[in-house]
Parts: C-alpha cells; sequence; structure tokens
C-alpha cells in the first residue's frame, strides 16, 4: 500500500534483496579547505521508491560551483547546518528526470535546471533527489553545462534587483548601478540583467589584466564604465554620491558607502562582514537558538542603522530556490536578455582537476564565468 512519503510515479522495481547501488560524487567528511577535505568516493545511490511526493530523481548532467559551496566545505555557517557527515558539495544542476513522486508532475526523460535548497544539497553526484518546486525545464538553445552555470546566479540577481527595484523611489529603471567584479559568476550576469531588462547606467569594478575582456564576455555595450580598481580609487574615479544601486558581492558596503545616493539602495549578498539576519537563516534551512536570531537580527539592524544614518537604505539578501525566480531566468535567457557565462570546466571523475577548481575559487582566484564540471 502506497504511502503519502513513498508513493511515486511508475516506479521502477527494485529487489529489496539487492545490495545498494552506488554512484559517484563528490564528498567531505569534515569541514576544511577543498584541498583538504573534498575526494571523490562511492555512495549510495538515491532510490526512486524512497521519494516523496513532492520529490524528483535527477540523473546529473552538469553541476556547477558556487562561493557558498566552497565556503560551506570550509565551515561557513557549520555550527547551524544538521546535514550529517558525509556531504555532498553543490546546489546547482542540470540533468535528466529519472523518476518523480506522485505530485512532482515531471516526466521520466524531461530536461530540466535546478537549485538544490540546503537540505537537499549535493549535486556535484551522478544523481541528486530535489523538491519539484526547484526544477525548471532547461533552457531552450543551452546545452547542460551552461544551463547548471545559471540558477544561484540568475535567482541571486532576480532577487537583488526585484528587492532594490521596490526601495529604490522610482524603480530600479533607468538608474547608475554599481556592480563589482562584472567577470564573475553572479558579477556576469547581473549587469546583463541591469543593463537589458531593467535599462541602468551600468558601472563594474575589475583588475587591470581583465578591462578589456569585459565586453568580450558580458556583451558589448552592456557596461557602460569599467574601473580598474588596481590604478585608480572608486572614490575618487566615480565622486560622491552617484550610485543609485551598489549590488556588493564582494564586502564592500562600508568602505564604500560615500558612493551611494542619498535615498539610494545596497543590497549585499557578501558574508564578510555581515551576518544573515535571522530571517534569512530560516530561509536556508538552518535551525538554531532563539539567542543566535537575536543576535544576528541585533547586527543587522546595526547594520541598517549605519547606512540609513548616510541615507542610503542596505539590505542583506541570501538567496533561496524559488521556482518563479527561476522561470523569470530561463524567460530572460529565452528572450536573449541574458547569456551564461562558463569560464571553464572539468569532468566528475577527474578528481584532481575537480577539486583544483574548487581550491582557486576557495583562494579568490576563480576564472571568468562560472566552473563546470560535467557527470
Amino acid at each position: 500500500m502506497e504511502t503519502e512519503e513513498t508513493a511515486i510515479v511508475n516506479p521502477a522495481p527494485e529487489d529489496p534483496t539487492a545490495a545498494p547501488v552506488e554512484m559517484r560524487a563528490l564528498t567531505y567528511s569534515r569541514v576544511g579547505k577543498p584541498s583538504e577535505v573534498l575526494k571523490l568516493e562511492a555512495v549510495p545511490k538515491p532510490e526512486s521508491s524512497a521519494l516523496a511526493k513532492d520529490e524528483v530523481l535527477v540523473r546529473v548532467k552538469a553541476a556547477a560551483l558556487n562561493q557558498l559551496d566552497v565556503k560551506m566545505a570550509n565551515g561557513l555557517l557549520d555550527w547551524a547546518d544538521k546535514k550529517p557527515f558525509p556531504r555532498i558539495l553543490g546546489h546547482d544542476f542540470a540533468g535528466i528526470v529519472e523518476a518523480a513522486g506522485e505530485n512532482a508532475k515531471l516526466e521520466a526523460g524531461t530536461e530540466v535546471m535546478g537549485l538544490a535548497p540546503h537540505s537537499h544539497r549535493g549535486t556535484f553526484a551522478e544523481f541528486v533527489v530535489v523538491p519539484a518546486s526547484c526544477l525548471v525545464p532547461k533552457p531552450k538553445g543551452l546545452n547542460f553545462n551552461e544551463a547548471a552555470s545559471l540558477p544561484l546566479v540568475g535567482v541571486t540577481v532576480v532577487q537583488a534587483f526585484q528587492r532594490a527595484d521596490s526601495l529604490l523611489p522610482g524603480g530600479l529603471h533607468g538608474k547608475t548601478i554599481l556592480v563589482p567584479g562584472a567577470l564573475g559568476g553572479v558579477g556576469s550576469i547581473a549587469v546583463q540583467v541591469a543593463k537589458h531588462v531593467y535599462s541602468c547606467h551600468v558601472i563594474t569594478s575589475v583588475a587591470t589584466s581583465d578591462v578589456v575582456k569585459v565586453p568580450d564576455v558580458v556583451g558589448k555595450g552592456v557596461v557602460d564604465r569599467v574601473v580598474d580598481y588596481q590604478k585608480d580609487t572608486l572614490g575618487i574615479k566615480l565622486g560622491i554620491r552617484k550610485i543609485d544601486f551598489l549590488f556588493d558581492t564582494v564586502g564592500m558596503t562600508w568602505t564604500h558607502l560615500s558612493l551611494v545616493s542619498k535615498q539610494g539602495v545596497i543590497v549585499c549578498i557578501s558574508t564578510s562582514p555581515n551576518s544573515p539576519p535571522a530571517k534569512e537563516m530560516r530561509k536556508m534551512g538552518l535551525s538554531v537558538g532563539w539567542y543566535v536570531y537575536m543576535a544576528v537580527d541585533m547586527l543587522d539592524f546595526w547594520n541598517r542603522f549605519k547606512a540609513w544614518m548616510n541615507g542610503v537604505k542596505y539590505s542583506y539578501l541570501c538567496s533561496t530556490p524559488e521556482q518563479k525566480d527561476l522561470k523569470t531566468l530561463v524567460k530572460w535567457v529565452e528572450e536573449g536578455k541574458v547569456r551564461p557565462v562558463v569560464g571553464s570546466t572539468a569532468a566528475l571523475m577527474e578528481e584532481k582537476a575537480v577539486v583544483e577548481g574548487c581550491q582557486k575559487l576557495f583562494d579568490g582566484h576563480g576564472s571568468v564565468g562560472k566552473f563546470v564540471v560535467t557527470v
């Protein structure tokens, strides 16, 4: 008899006496630097018979690396993370549906991309189980590598820009925006959205060697002004109070607060020097005591107060998987407003290359765009 937790659509028969089927995955059994803790090993493959009604089993074809992944492997928020070891790395993925729960409404063979919530993370593997609400059909015209590179950075940009649009007087359209690091995973998507969706005047800051790369990577005319932060001081180069929206991806809020106009907005996604407020931690599925929530809320209040004293609205963002935002991202991709930027790739079975790519991003030396692992 089917139960609510295990009912699935046309499950393949499984032999209960057979040995567990294994899959390959990039795991860590303790926190630490990627080069010290990550390893490729065999782990049990998720069973279709164990799917909840709203879950989907996906055969992963590609997974993309994010700063969040390597920081969590190094212990970020580990004190609040209840997921047992060994943990599998990764949130972003693209692949093919293998089986679906009764309420998932997805057919086997459907090509999808998705963003695994923290409770279901583990996309650097041959298979992953995620809620159906975290999936959308793979955008037309994209291969699996390109699709896998989009979910977390894309959803982050969608949510950050929607928040800025709601906080800025008159909205975000046509305003001046500063996005540091236009060649990175988040930055490369953010500048495209700023220009093609919100018609903003777009400014970015990059290293000397990257200045000439910006038009080729994100498209000609996308960025209106590129500042070489190794040669020029942003405050001197841009002037005081000239930026309507600072999308802080690197932790520059308090050193560059004077750049933001009166009634301007800062949306910060950097984990330092800020801590996610309690509501953001709950969205991440992190379970901690009330005193921790109180402490981080006090810190968030202090950050917002400091910005308010300077006439600026400050907001911390911790993006969460939202199907509606994934659909918005797909729409923009299929309309030609956003294109993925894949910088480098490695096969999952090439353990050394994958771990080196993870360590490189952890050290702050990530390549242009996203590092994608093919499975």
